[in-house]
């Protein structure tokens, strides 16, 4: 209301520091330029990085909320031939090139709003840095330290090695994790045999008990915050993929939860992420599956979870074991729970279904189709599971 009535009153305050700017200050209405289109907020942050406060673009325009008229204006064009220009000019001192504003900026343009925007960030708007991106991206980007870190390594390798290298990097981040595991297994195993060479009990440290239910928790966190990915139209118990401050999930592997029909179902949901391990499976799991019809849902290593059927928990699955800790063994109870061993299983801690490794049959289902009840009915098995 201010500014429509100086204005209509025709009052001289140009040059008074009464209009807000898009930093929050006030500043002369002769200053200021009204934004013409919106300019992208990443735009105006690279000029911020690259230009002196009278070209800073949130000093110069207009709050938009102002209702003054502003003659002046400033768009999108003018906002890539000064960043265009400025960018090139900087560039030209290798002085800058170790500037944080300058890498800030550069890494802003070509590596974010550029890759966004990539039909706009070519020859035709920035006709200046365009064609000399990647050098800018190598000089300026990368700190000297990378820089000098990749010439180490172009030095060593031939440009088959560095092509190879390229197309395999991410296996090579996993052999750098799982090199990890290996050596933390390794340790453990050594420990293993000098406990069967000195004919002693081994008992697991409680550190390394713990770790290994971190692990546990971790991964059955994982595999349900991916399934409540994978099926947003199901709903799931409070609290499901989440836990508490201790990392404890508040949900379990076996859950009743409501398809995309409304129909509540139970599942069994594990994660298989590395499938040489063995695949575990305690009592009340293996109970809700075989006699309670749950769906076994498995996290598998190439992120997905698939539905395996019932009959695939034992068929065609290599040999496995049962364990248990035999500290739950009473001594005055020993014989009575082995005699009763079959109905008396749940007694057991710790105790599991061990399979060897864990067959997932190619007819598994990924479960972002199953129960598609509307699409017609699948077959369950292929010709050479049926046999």
């Amino acid at each position: 209301m201010l500014y429509k009535y100086i204005e209509s009153r025709n009052l001289q305050f140009s040059n008074k520091a009464i209009y807000p700017n898009q930093a929050g200050n006030f500043v002369a209405k002769d200053r200021l330029y009204k934004e013409a289109e919106s300019i992208d907020k990443p735009l105006k942050d690279i000029i911020a990085l690259i230009s002196d406060e009278a070209n800073n673009y949130y000093n110069i325009l207009i709050d938009p909320r102002c209702v003054a008229t502003i003659s002046k204006q400033k768009n999108s064009a003018d906002a890539y031939a000064y960043i265009d220009g400025r960018i090139k000019e900087l560039y030209s001192n290798n002085l800058n090139w170790e500037d944080e504003n300058f890498r800030n900026a550069t890494r802003l343009l070509i590596d974010e709003w550029g890759e966004s925007n990539k039909s706009l960030f070519d020859e035709n708007h920035f006709p200046k840095v365009y064609p000399i991106k990647d050098s800018v991206s190598m000089n300026v980007v990368w700190t000297k330290n990378e820089r000098q870190q990749l010439q180490t390594l172009k030095n060593s390798l031939n440009e088959e090695d560095l092509t190879e290298l390229v197309t395999h990097i991410a296996d090579f981040k996993d052999l750098s994790s799982r090199n990890k595991e290996l050596e933390d297994e390794n340790a453990r195993l050594k420990q293993e045999v000098e406990r069967l060479k000195s004919g002693r009990t081994a008992k697991v440290g409680l550190e390394e008990s713990e770790m290994s239910k971190r692990k546990m928790y971790e991964a059955q966190l994982q595999a349900q915050q991916k399934l409540m990915e994978e099926r947003p139209d199901w709903k799931f118990p409070t609290g499901y993929g989440e836990c508490d401050e201790d990392g404890v999930p508040y949900c379990y592997s076996n859950e009743e939860v409501q398809d995309e029909l409304g129909e509540t179902i139970k599942i069994v949901l594990k994660s298989y992420r590395t499938e040489t391990e063995p695949f575990k499976v305690n009592p009340t799991e293996w109970e809700w599956v075989v006699k309670e019809n749950a769906k076994l849902l498995v996290y598998r290593s190439n992120n997905e979870i698939v539905e395996v059927p019932k009959d695939n928990l034992v068929k065609k699955q290599s040999t496995f074991s049962i364990t248990f800790d035999s500290e739950n063994l009473n001594v005055d109870e020993h014989e009575d729970r082995l005699n009763s061993f079959s109905s008396l299983l749940k007694y057991f801690n710790e105790m599991h279904f061990n399979f060897a490794s864990f067959r997932i049959p190619g007819n598994a289902k990924s479960v972002k189709n199953i129960y598609a009840k509307k699409q017609g009915v699948q077959n369950l098995y292929s010709e050479e599971d049926s046999l």
